[in-house]
C-alpha cells in the first residue's frame, strides 16, 4: 500500500493543532515515496536532517507552526533509537526534567567488532555474567542486518560506539549500556 501524500499533509495539520509537539514515524529520508521532508519544510523548517549513527541515520528534527517535530526513520530498531536519543530529551525539556542516565557496566567483548569510524555505530548486546571475566561480565554482539531482529529487541544491552572508532578485539574491555536493571543480567 502507498502512502497518500494528501492524507499525511491533513494528519500533519492536525495534529499541529491540537499538540504540543508531533511525532512522525517513517518517510524521513530522500526517496522518491519519503514525503514527510518536503510536507514539514512547506509547514516549517528542518534545523537537522541525518545524523552520524547506524542504524537512524534519515531522523529529522524540524520546528513547525512553532512547534518541534521529530521524524523517526521507519525501520524498527531506528526508530527505537531516535525515540532514545531524540524524543526523550524533547519530552524532558517539555517537562523541565532531565534526560534519564542509562546505567553502564564494562564487559569484556566476546568476538571482534567492526564498525564505520565516521559514524556512532549503535549496536544490540547480550549481556551475561561470566566470572572468568576480568569485569564479571560478557558482551555478546548482535548483528541486526544478519536479520535477527527478535534478538536484538530482546536485548540487555546495548552498546554506542564512539564516532572515529573503527571496532576492537575479542576480549577488549567496553562500556554497554544496560537496558534493564543489573539484577536481571544472568
Amino acid at each position: 500500500m502507498h502512502d497518500d501524500e494528501a492524507a499525511l499533509e491533513q494528519a500533519f495539520a492536525e495534529a499541529l493543532a491540537v499538540a504540543d509537539a508531533v511525532v512522525v514515524n517513517g518517510g524521513s529520508a530522500v526517496g522518491e515515496e519519503d514525503f514527510n521532508v518536503r510536507m514539514i519544510e512547506r509547514r516549517g523548517k528542518v534545523v537537522h536532517h541525518y545524523i552520524a549513527a547506524v542504524p537512524g541515520r534519515p531522523l529529522m528534527l524540524a520546528v513547525a507552526d512553532g512547534k518541534p517535530v521529530v521524524d523517526l526513520p521507519g525501520p524498527t530498531l531506528a526508530a527505537y533509537y531516535g525515540t532514545q536519543w531524540c524524543l526523550q530529551a524533547v519530552v524532558a525539556r517539555f517537562l523541565g526534567v532531565p534526560v534519564r542516565a542509562i546505567p553502564t557496566v564494562k564487559a569484556r567483548a566476546a568476538a571482534e567488532v567492526g564498525g564505520p569510524p565516521q559514524m556512532a555505530n549503535i549496536a544490540r548486546v547480550n549481556l551475561v555474567r561470566d566470572e572468568d571475566s576480568p569485569t564479571g561480565y560478557t558482551a555478546d554482539f548482535l548483528n541486526f542486518k544478519a536479520g535477527d531482529m527478535a534478538a536484538c529487541m530482546a536485548s540487555n544491552a546495548q552498546r554506542v560506539s564512539p564516532i572515529g572508532e573503527r571496532g576492537f578485539e575479542a576480549g577488549a574491555l567496553v562500556d554497554v549500556d544496560l537496558l534493564r536493571g543489573e539484577e536481571l543480567v544472568d
